[in-house]
């Protein structure tokens, strides 16, 4: 709980901070502003001559109580402005003593015999590198061997920036330059296999002071399964949402399409549906409300179909003579047989056709009048209702 203690003093030697084990471990104490050496039990009066207690090594240890307990501490002076130490103030780090200076009465920890610890180093799952202060691997256990390709003997005495690239190289700089005792940082760097390949990998860099020398423990992971699976993953997510907004647009379409429906039927029904049951409403003649029925029928099934028989509107604008004469023309009969039947002159029966191809917008268009009503009229009433007005005339009803 109390393997490693910091505290942060000004240039007086005040204790100005302190991390949270050390806050804990000095609970119920005064611990800010008040000189670090007489908080540790080390008889000096600046912090220039705490430097100088615990540069000697081995380091100097200190004993404190807590609580009925003994406690056995290496202390480290660490100056925050190397260049001028007793100006910037210092990193005050208590840290447990390594197992072969434990205090006596301390029982061995089987975990950290060489054995254990070498048994560890090799087993675990991810590469471990220590580099000293020339940049150099010092050890490497047999996961970091693989992720590099490199044999032990290979890999023990190459410079770590081989690596790495350049920016990974540049991290790693830093990191050897600037960290503390006890800092640790993670990071993505990429690595370079002995091939030249490269890979992705997260690296864990901690600084370890040792019998007055630092050495830097390097964790390397290799990553690239794991960036496979997440660039996997960002492309099906890409895909999901590239569906989705197609999904979005196809529904937006079809409600576009539904609204268009429904818009041309309500207009089918108010322009030409409703007009015509008005008309019938009021047609006292029989063979007109037939004709209007015939019509009612084209337009209704024309609303089951889709529309894809458009029926002129233009029907519904006729007069019931043209209606009459609309009958007859469907019928076969040339004018002048009109004009008989309705006893009507022939150039107002001309001036009636005339009229009905301009309401049926057939006005400079090749296309016979006879035609078109053929299309919507039934054919078979109208020759029958023209076979009963020839017959009062003494027509040929085998000429229609």
């Amino acid at each position: 709980m109390y393997s490693r203690l910091v505290l942060k003093t000004d240039a007086e030697g005040r204790i100005i901070d302190a991390d949270l084990p050390a806050a804990a471990f000095f609970l119920g104490e005064v611990l800010l502003g008040r000189f670090c050496g007489e908080l540790l039990g080390i008889e000096a009066a600046s912090l220039a001559e705490v430097f100088e207690e615990c540069a000697a090594s081995p380091l100097r240890e200190i004993v404190l109580t807590r609580e009925d307990a003994r406690f056995v501490f290496e202390v480290m002076a660490l100056p925050l402005n190397v260049s001028e130490p007793a100006t910037g103030g210092s990193l005050i780090v208590l840290r447990e003593p390594p197992p072969g200076n434990a205090a006596p009465g301390r029982e061995r920890d089987p975990f950290r015999s060489d054995k254990m610890r070498s048994a560890v180093f090799q087993s675990v799952g991810e590469g471990i590198l220590v580099v000293d202060e020339e940049r150099e691997i010092v050890n490497a256990n047999q996961q970091a061997c693989e992720i590099f390709g490199l044999s032990p003997q290979n890999l023990v005495g190459t410079d770590i920036m081989s690596l790495t690239d350049e920016a990974g190289g540049s991290i790693l700089r830093n990191c050897i330059d600037r960290m503390i005792e006890g800092q640790r940082l993670s990071t993505e760097l990429t690595g370079v296999y002995v091939d030249g390949r490269t890979f992705p990998t997260r690296t864990t860099v901690t600084r370890i002071d040792y019998e007055g020398h630092r050495f830097w423990n390097i964790v390397v992971l290799d990553t690239t399964e794991e960036k496979a699976l997440e660039n996997s993953l960002r492309e099906e997510k890409r895909q999901t949402e590239a569906m989705n907004m197609t999904l979005k647009n196809v529904l937006r379409s079809i409600e576009s399409d539904r609204r268009d429906y429904e818009y041309k039927i309500s207009s089918r029904i108010k322009t030409a549906i409703l007009p015509m049951i008005d008309k019938l409403r009021k047609e006292a003649q029989p063979a007109v409300r037939n004709s209007f029925l015939s019509l009612l029928g084209d337009q209704l099934i024309a609303l089951t179909s889709g529309f894809e028989t458009e029926l002129d509107a233009g029907l519904l604008k006729l007069s019931r003579t043209e209606i009459e004469v609309c009958r007859l023309i469907q019928g076969g009969f040339s004018s002048k047989e009109i004009g008989d039947i309705m006893n009507l002159a022939f150039e107002t029966v001309q001036t009636h056709r005339k009229n009905i191809r301009k309401k049926l917008n057939l006005n400079g268009k090749k296309l016979n009048l006879h035609a078109y009503l053929a299309t919507r009229v039934c054919e078979d009433t109208h020759r029958q209702d023209a076979r009963k007005r020839c017959a009062p005339l003494g027509m040929d009803t085998d000429e229609v």
